[in-house]
Parts: C-alpha cells; structure tokens; sequence
C-alpha cells in the first residue's frame, strides 16, 4: 500500500514536471516573440532618429530582429532542459513552490551566457542592462502560467506532519 502510494506520488511529480516544461517552452516562445518585436521597434526608431529609414534598411532590420528572437527562443529551450526542469523537480519535491528561484536561475544563465559571448553588463556600457530583460519576460510569463498549477497541487496535497514552513 505505501509502495503503491510512493508510485503514485512519482508519477504525479513526473506529470507536473512535463506540464512545468511545457509551460516553459510556451513561455520561451512568447518571450521569443517579444524580444524580436522589441529589436524590432528599437531598430527602427534608430533608424529614423537617423533618418536613414528605407525598404532596404526596414528589411535588414527585420531579419536582425527575427535572428534574436530566434536565439533567444533557442537560449531559452535549452536553459529550460539544462537548468528550469531539473531545478523545478527539486523545488517540487521540496514543496517551494515560489517564483523566485527561477528569476535567480535566469539571471545567472543569462549573465553567463553574456559573459562567454562578451557583452555581460558592467561599468563601461551599463546599457546592456537591456539584455537581461528577454530571461526575466519569460520567467515571468512562466511564472503567471505555473501559478494555477501550484495552487490546485497546495489545495490537493496535505500537509506534512510535523513540518511546518514559514515564509
């Protein structure tokens, strides 16, 4: 009977984890698509602050865009598989079932992967700040989206005996 249980509570972390990952991969995408209509938009006010605002110089910017909001999409699935979906069954096998860590997790993916590509913010271009926000929008909108599961799982789980957590 407790062998059986235990068997039913894996399978039931396993399933919240798929669920977890696919919240991630749809956060990934939106935050993709974000992130190419926001390289979008600042290219082209560039450009016409410029006033060098052409078909051509529309469609280069168009194409830079759409290439960011690829790599971040791409950045993003693969922090997901790396670090998100491991650091969320840890999490959820411990009960936290907070934002927080992945907003942490995140940034530091992000400064790292800045880092190796040579454009993490510092002192000589704090403007690169703006980085950082693609990582952040998209553990966000996992966040908002996690939210409803987390809460049905409080209400459907008991508490432990004995443990008791304060925040």
């Amino acid at each position: 009977m407790i062998v059986e249980q235990e068997q039913q509570q894996e399978i039931a972390r396993e399933v919240r984890a798929s669920l977890a990952f696919e919240h991630m991969l749809a956060a990934a995408m939106i935050g993709g698509g974000a992130s190419a209509s926001g390289a979008l938009v600042l290219q082209l006010v560039r450009l016409a602050a410029e006033t060098s605002l052409t078909l051509m110089t529309s469609l280069e910017a168009l194409l830079r865009a759409l290439t960011a909001g690829v790599v971040v999409f791409l950045l993003a699935f693969a922090a997901s598989v790396a670090v998100f979906t491991p650091l969320y069954m840890v999490l959820e096998k411990n009960r936290v079932r907070t934002i927080w860590p992945f907003h942490l997790a995140a940034l530091a993916v992000q400064l790292g992967v800045l880092a190796m590509l040579g454009l993490a913010p510092g002192f000589e271009a704090p403007w690169r700040v703006i980085y950082l926000l693609p990582g952040l929008l998209i553990v966000s909108l996992f966040g908002r989206r996690i939210a409803p599961l987390w809460r049905a799982a409080d209400r459907a789980a008991p508490e432990v005996p004995g443990i008791r957590r304060v925040q």
